[in-house]
């Protein structure tokens, strides 16, 4: 009956963390992928067997381009910024990031856990907006 109800509680939760239409990823205390919700595979075109056990790196820019969102996440315990992704493809794409350390009942470090959204299509937008503005503010600056 116990092991019934363990079993009906960690799919109950599972279907929460997959349900999400944000990509939930989580790793262990070395910066292996533990978790891969529905859609980060789906964005990041991973199967679960291709992505568990590999460095959260992996679908970052290399640290030249991005930032080590691990370390970042250690140091300060919980790190939100913008940063790079690369699919399974090699396909990039924007995204907002926020991560946080996940800590033991006993204080220790396990591992980090995040959310990332793609804002590859606002951050195109925001750009075609100062377009338009710089257009806009040139014909403005001659037509006086």
């Amino acid at each position: 009956m116990l092991k019934e109800q363990l079993f009906k509680s960690i799919k109950y939760l599972q279907n929460i963390i997959d349900s999400s239409m944000d990509m939930i990823i989580a790793t262990d205390s070395l910066g292996n992928i533990t978790e891969f919700n529905l859609a980060a595979r789906v964005r990041f075109n991973y199967s679960i067997d291709e992505i568990i056990g590999r460095q959260i790196t992996y679908i970052f820019a290399p640290i030249e381009l991005s930032i080590d969102v691990f370390d970042e996440t250690i140091k300060r315990g919980k790190f939100t910024t913008e940063a790079i992704n690369i699919c399974k493809d090699g396909a990039t794409f924007i995204s907002e990031i926020s991560f946080s350390s996940m800590i033991s009942d006993n204080n220790d470090f396990i591992g980090i856990m995040g959310i990332i959204r793609d804002i590859t299509n606002q951050k195109a937008l925001e750009q075609k907006q100062k377009e338009l503005f710089q257009q806009f503010s040139v014909r403005k600056n001659t037509e006086l």
